[in-house]
């Protein structure tokens, strides 16, 4: 009988985790819009098309693994409409910006990032691009592009000085 019921309370955890949907689902939250740069566009000619793109990040993934280090996924998805600004794309059909990009399948590129708060630096650890319309997904792979996965510094007008705020202070 112990076991039967030591079982059943196991089966009940198990289905009372996995079963809500919310405890798994990214909570993608607005972080800015910006404009394409001309440099930006320049190295990345698939952006031509784009006029900037809007930077979210997943509230639901923030990690703290040690004191000063901090690990969230952190999205840009690419828009095509002008103009771009945050009063334009704050609401899609009802839905909240991040959402609302996430359901109309906008193309995206999404990283983890690592952020040293005190260095005032990140690194990406896991990077993909993705354009759900046309069926593109690529995995940036760190024995490919060693380059990409490098730290960086955190300058002041970077977006991730933004998340920076956010979550080190």
């Amino acid at each position: 009988m112990k076991s039967l019921l030591g079982k059943l309370g196991v089966i009940l955890i198990g289905l009372a985790t996995f079963g809500n949907a919310e405890v798994w689902a990214a909570d993608w939250t607005y972080l800015e819009a910006r404009v394409a740069q001309e440099e930006v566009i320049k190295n990345y000619p698939f952006l031509k098309d784009f006029v900037g793109g809007i930077y979210c990040y997943d509230r639901s993934s923030i990690v703290y693994p040690s004191r000063n280090i901090v690990k969230v996924w952190v999205r840009f998805y690419l828009v095509d409409k002008e103009p771009i600004s945050s009063s334009v794309y704050s609401e899609i059909k009802g839905l909240p910006i991040c959402k609302g990009l996430e359901v109309f399948k906008m193309p995206s590129l999404t990283n983890l990032c690592e952020i040293s708060c005190k260095e005032r630096v990140y690194k990406k650890i896991r990077s993909y691009g993705e354009n759900p319309k046309e069926g593109i997904y690529k995995e940036f792979k760190q024995n490919e592009e060693p380059e990409y996965f490098d730290y960086d510094e955190i300058f002041p007008d970077d977006i991730l000085s933004i998340l920076w705020e956010k979550l080190c202070k």
